[in-house]
This record gives structure tokens, sequence and C-alpha cells, in this order.
């Protein structure tokens, strides 16, 4: 699909996310079956395995495992990770919505209530998390050694979005920071086709559709060339014909046959500025509707300690909400009511767009179920 463009960048950021019952809750559940068909391949598994969900018109389609790794900035997706526990035949779960930059707000929308629906068909076991493109959690990325992220995507489901004719691509291969533990992570992401693109430090692919051209830059690294190399093997295999030429940097002015900046040029390259505030401090909020009406209060700043969460030991009643700045957690008490639960990512979502910091990722757990990730943060 690409070649299709949506909205503007993180565009469904600035929504106020009140999912249920509004339209977006009343297509999805129109378009759902009383029992979710996707689902199925993810309750009999064994070991440790991955299950890639995409999101088109309110429906949830499964992906293949040959394109895992492979997301377009226009859609949605959801991840479901089984991680068998070492020297145990237990396991943990996590599922993961991501969003494109270019997804619309009935995409997150679907992908946030199907990952609710997902959590409960596994007895609100698994941890849930909203990764935002470019500010993937760790966690996300170490589940895929290659990660391409394609401009475009498929039809909003609210919208027409019209096929333009095919257009040059660039793509900038990237090795990304190391997870302890786990395979080096290259990523492959789409970029504006000019030359002010280019850099010394990746391999670039310029795809022209028949012809494919390597640039490598003068300090890339041997795993970004043979990513490279790699993804353009699959195009070859899937285009009958195409031309393909490795240059070096240097030469890469005689590659990019197009002006310095393009013609159609916009920022969706520049990166967002997303980061905590020099001043900020680790905060932790109570959700709770005890009193009636659904309050939202702040708890602790600073240093959180644990024990605010459930003081009296026998399961809080509330939902709390814990803002550390790179990562925000939804920890969800075992006496929470119904209308806490359906509310808490919907507040956490709406609380980080007032901050600095607001397409971090989001983890929401239950009592009981913490990931070590979420307790070691505490004193």
């Amino acid at each position: 699909m690409a070649g299709l463009r949506k909205a503007k960048k993180y565009d469904w950021k600035d929504s106020n996310m009140a999912l249920f019952g509004t339209d977006v809750d009343r297509k999805v559940k129109k378009a759902s079956a009383e029992t979710e068909k996707a689902w199925q391949v993810t309750t009999n598994l064994t070991g440790t395995h991955t299950v890639v969900f995409r999101i088109n018109k309110f429906k949830v389609e499964i992906v293949p495992e040959s394109e895992f790794g492979n997301f377009y900035d226009g859609d949605s997706y959801i991840v479901y990770r089984q991680t068998k526990k070492p020297d145990s035949d237990d396991f943990t779960q996590d599922i993961h919505f991501w969003i494109g930059a270019g997804s619309t707000q009935d995409e997150y929308g679907t992908a946030a209530y199907k990952t609710v629906e997902l959590d409960n068909l596994h007895d609100d076991k698994p941890v849930q998390h909203r990764e935002v493109q470019g500010k993937e959690s760790a966690l996300f990325k170490s589940y895929f050694p290659k990660i391409c992220i394609l401009k475009g995507g498929y039809d909003s489901g609210f919208r027409h979005v019209t096929t333009k004719e095919y257009k040059i691509r660039l793509l900038r291969v990237q090795k990304q920071p190391a997870v302890p533990g786990k395979k080096k992570n290259i990523l492959i992401n789409e970029v504006t086709a000019k030359k002010s693109n280019l850099n010394e430090d990746d391999v670039f692919v310029l795809d022209n559709g028949d012809k494919v051209v390597q640039i490598n830059g003068s300090s890339c690294s041997a795993d970004e060339k043979y990513r490279a190399r790699e993804y353009i093997a699959l195009l070859q295999n899937e285009r009958t014909g195409m031309a393909m030429k490795l240059i070096t940097r240097d030469s890469a002015e005689e590659a990019i046959e197009v002006p310095d900046e393009a013609a159609d040029d916009d920022d969706d390259d520049e990166d967002v500025v997303d980061g905590p505030a020099e001043d900020f401090q680790a905060t932790m909020f109570r959700l709770s509707d005890a009193s009636g009406e659904m309050t939202f209060t702040e708890v602790q700043t600073g240093i959180l300690t644990r024990d605010k969460l459930d003081p009296q030991g026998s399961g809080a009643q509330d939902v709390f909400i814990c803002d550390f700045g790179t990562d925000c957690f939804v920890w969800v008490g075992k006496g929470a009511s119904d209308k806490e639960k359906s509310n808490a990512l919907m507040y956490a979502h709406n609380y980080l767009r007032g901050t600095q910091h607001q397409l971090c990722p989001i983890h929401v757990m239950k009592s009981g179920f913490e990931s070590n990730d979420f307790l070691n943060r505490f004193h």
C-alpha cells in the first residue's frame, strides 16, 4: 500500500480518547463478531511466540510471519507476545498496540479497544502496552531483529484516501540501541526522498520501482550494510528484472534523482520533540469513582514508593497511574471498578497530552501480574 498519504504526523495524539460509547466504540462492536476469530491463534501456543495483527477498517487481520517487523506509518497494529519463563513451564504475556505516525483516531481507537478484548480473552493476565512510532519501548523492539517503517497504509474506516501513482522511496537503515540479552536491532525507516536526508552514519536504500540503489555512509556499520542488502534481495524476489546498484556516500549525488528539497516536501521526517522536561519528577495519580464521580488526583511526586499503591495490603480499590517520564504505567488494583478499568488508558493518554513526553509508552497491568520493569522503578 505504498504511496498513500494520511493525516498529519501524530494527529491522533491531540484527540480526547474517550473510546467507550463513542462512534468508534459502536462501529467496532458492530464490526466484531461475538468472538474475534483472529484471536484464536493466540490460545494454544506453547513456548515463546509472537503474533502480529493489523487493523483494517475496524477489522483485525493476521500478519504473515514473513512480514513481521514491517509496519506502515498510516496504520495501527496489535502485537501479542508469549514468553516462556526460564526453567519453567509458565510464561508471561504482553499485548502491544502500535500506532503509526499517520494513523487516524478510529484506527487508534480500534487497536486500543481490540487490545482490551484480547486481554480479556486471556483472563486479564497480559500486560498491555501503547507503542508510538519512533518512541517504541525496548521490550517491543526486542521482538523484531529487523524493523521496517514504510509510508502509507490502509484507507481509514472513516474516510477515503485516493491512491497516488508510485513515487521514489528513500529508506534509512539504522542500528538501534542494544537491548541486553537480545539480538541486534536494525530499523528501516522510510524518509522523504531528498538529498538532505542522507548522512554519513547510516545506510540508505533508494527505491525507484524498477531500480534500487544502496548508499553506504562512510561511518555505517557492517550490520546496516547486511540488512540493506537483505532488504533489497526481498525486493528483487518480488519484482522481476529489477536492477540493483551499490554506491558509496561520496557518489550519492548522482543516485538521488530528485531536487535537494522534494517538490512536495513536508515536515514528516523531522523528529517530534518528545521527552521529559528538565525539571520533571516522577508522579503518581489515583483514578477513583468511590465518591460516585470519577476523580483523578495526585498521590505522590519525586521518589515513588510502592506502598502507596496498596497501603492496606488487601487489594487496592482504585487504579493508579505512575508517570516516570520515559514510560507511563497504569496499575489496576484487584478491587478496581469496571468503570475505573475501562477509563484507565484514556486518562493516561489524556494526562500525557499535557506533558512534554506525550508519546512515551504506556503500560497497563493488573495487581499480581506486574512486570519487573515496573516493580524496579519504586524505592
